[in-house]
């Protein structure tokens, strides 16, 4: 009897060693994953091309904050188009009264004037988070208002209204449009670049329209966080099924991450987490990772095809609610990168999503079948991958003056500029002229955005040309 409560009294010597074993074993992997990326880090030293670090977040004015707050009264809650975008007067960005990405002065008429030709340009940061003049829509305005008035009296006159919305994707477009888009009476809709439905994982997390509900979304989320079994996630369909060892594989690697984390702040609290990288470390570990051989490694999203579905509905959600109000011309677009030149995008589909999945799903993928449905449904087709490729390889099909063009590049390249202007001629410098940061372009790459869609443009100027 004495025996046993003695026993009762004292931790059993099994469970300690167990205790013992487990700390030990994540102390281990914390050490072993800290060693790897200090050896990955001597491998591949950051790159000497000098980088330009982002500004520090302006603070708002106090007259742009009221402005958004009587936006978002006017167009309603469904759709924060103000309090989305930030104001500033070091930024310049900003939107006015009406909610457009415009100079606080620059308004639009209700009822539209006769004579005026107005699209409308949705998208997300590649759109709308810059100066107004110096995005696409607002230089795509320039050179179709330049084209109109070549040959006549000046009696047509372009206007492109800027509905772009930082991390928006193409879920966002039609209670855009709904709210705000069609007071405006558009005689054409631009869809701009859309990446951010892969990038947030949208295709993933979000049922695909008409095909599906949250039970997607929620089993893949109970999987990667370890609360859903592999069965759970090959009962979604086929595809799932084929691809249960790339979610296995994510699952992993996001557990490996949480334990080096936990580890991180057991040894030393209140420091940055693995994941609370440096801007330098951040452009060093993805130009790293744009090192990729060709061909890209395999990737879990080369066969879905829902991908594309789910932006696909979003499409032509919004195109047949723009064609029955009368929209004459609706202009579709494939996504430029910045992958084998430049900085690779973070995503917030980590950590499922990879930098060459990413790549993978927008230049086999998307891209493509983006090509397909403007030739299906008789779309105007903006190709800016195939543009910004060319820009990149040297090429220069819009005949553009890049001395002139790259001029701003002299200071953040930190190169003279007659240098400059001879290896982009020569493809030396691939796409790093035209892309700022995580595949955003650059002012200079804004350009050879807006040509792209003029040139798409073109036949829309000559048919107005041809009814006067």
């Amino acid at each position: 009897m004495t025996r046993a409560a003695d026993a009762d009294r004292s931790p059993p010597p099994r469970r300690r060693r167990i205790a013992y074993r487990a700390a030990t074993a994540t102390a281990l992997l914390a050490l072993a994953l800290l060693g790897a990326r200090v050896f990955d880090r001597l491998r591949h030293p950051p790159t000497t091309f000098p980088v330009e670090r982002p500004s520090s977040p302006p603070t708002l004015r106090a007259d742009c904050v009221a402005k958004g707050e009587a936006c978002v009264a006017e167009i309603g809650a469904a759709v924060p188009v103000c309090h989305r975008r930030s104001c500033s007067a070091e930024s310049g960005v900003t939107t006015n009264a009406q909610g457009i990405v415009a100079a606080p002065e620059r308004l639009y008429a209700v009822p539209k004037p006769a004579g005026v030709v107005r699209f409308l340009a949705f998208g997300g940061s590649t759109t709308g988070n810059g100066h107004p003049e110096l995005m696409w829509p607002g230089i795509l305005e320039t050179l179709l208002d330049a084209a109109a008035t070549s040959r006549d009296s000046g009696t047509t006159r372009f206007e492109v209204l800027n509905l772009g919305i930082p991390a928006a994707g193409s879920r966002d477009w039609v209670p855009l449009y709904e709210a705000l888009g069609r007071r405006f009476e558009p005689d054409g809709v631009i869809f701009g670049e859309e990446v951010n439905d892969v990038g947030s994982c949208a295709t993933f997390l979000a049922p695909v329209p008409g095909r599906g509900d949250a039970v997607q979304r929620d089993v893949v989320r109970a999987f990667l966080a370890g609360e859903a079994a592999r069965a759970d996630l090959a009962a979604l369909s086929p595809w799932f099924a084929r691809h249960a060892d790339g979610f296995e594989e994510a699952r992993a690697k996001k557990a490996a991450r949480a334990a080096l984390e936990a580890a991180q702040r057991a040894l030393a609290p209140g420091k940055l987490a693995a994941h609370d990288e440096t801007y330098e470390e951040q452009v060093a570990r993805c130009l790293r990772s744009d090192r990729d051989p060709e061909p890209l490694p395999p990737s879990i999203f080369d066969d879905y095809a829902d991908g594309f579905a789910y932006t696909r509905a979003s499409y032509e959600a919004l195109a047949a609610l723009a064609e029955r109000d009368g929209v004459r011309w609706i202009a579709i677009s494939t996504a430029p990168h910045d992958f084998v030149s430049w900085r690779c995008p973070t995503s917030t589909c980590e950590p499922l999503l990879d930098l060459h999945d990413w790549r993978r799903y927008l230049t086999q993928l998307a891209n493509p079948a983006v090509r397909s449905l403007a030739r299906e449904r008789d779309w105007i087709l903006a190709d800016l991958e195939r543009a910004l490729d060319d820009y990149g390889a040297g090429r220069n099909p819009f005949a553009i003056d890049l001395r002139r063009l790259l001029a701003p590049t002299e200071r953040w390249l930190g190169r003279p500029l007659d240098e400059i202007v001879a290896r982009t001629a020569r493809g030396e410098l691939g796409k790093r002229p035209f892309f700022a940061e995580w595949m955003h372009p650059s002012s200079e790459g804004q350009v050879i955005v807006a040509q792209t869609y003029f040139a798409a443009l073109a036949p829309v100027v000559a048919e107005l040309r041809a009814a006067r």
